[in-house]
């Protein structure tokens, strides 16, 4: 048996969410996700969480609130281009006012509300994190 005919027997079945039914994926290794990105930040409840409450160690402790800021602007109908520039090849999902700038007592609802996230260029996110 060739390569060739292994490789087009193979069935590649899609990966539903147990919890809404969407397309969930896999992780980079090939393992089968439970849920989709929605549904993953709604069932862990982190915007119901403290800041504190969610943080990691070290440079990346915030990584967790911008997953779920990130998850959020995708599954909106806001457009995918820079808010100042309207630049659209490449964006990045930005929070107006800090993560740093709020209590740690904050819920994470609070800091990744839609109000307080857009979503700039890569230039322009330089900018207002540098200002």
């Amino acid at each position: 048996m060739c390569a060739n005919t292994v490789l087009n027997s193979t069935k590649i079945v899609k990966v539903l969410c147990v919890n809404c039914g969407q397309e969930a994926g896999r992780t980079p290794s090939g393992n089968r996700l439970k849920y989709c990105l929605k549904c993953r930040d709604n069932i862990l409840y982190i915007d119901n969480k403290l800041i504190k409450d969610v943080l990691g160690e070290g440079s990346n402790r915030f990584r967790k609130i911008r997953s779920n800021a990130r998850n959020k602007m995708v599954h909106s109908d806001v457009e995918q281009s820079c808010l100042i520039c309207g630049y659209s090849k490449h964006v990045e999902v930005a929070h107006k006012k800090s993560i740093t700038s709020f209590s740690m007592d904050s819920l994470v609802s609070e800091v990744n509300d839609m109000t307080n996230l857009c979503y700039l260029c890569p230039n322009h996110h330089w900018e207002h994190d540098n200002p």
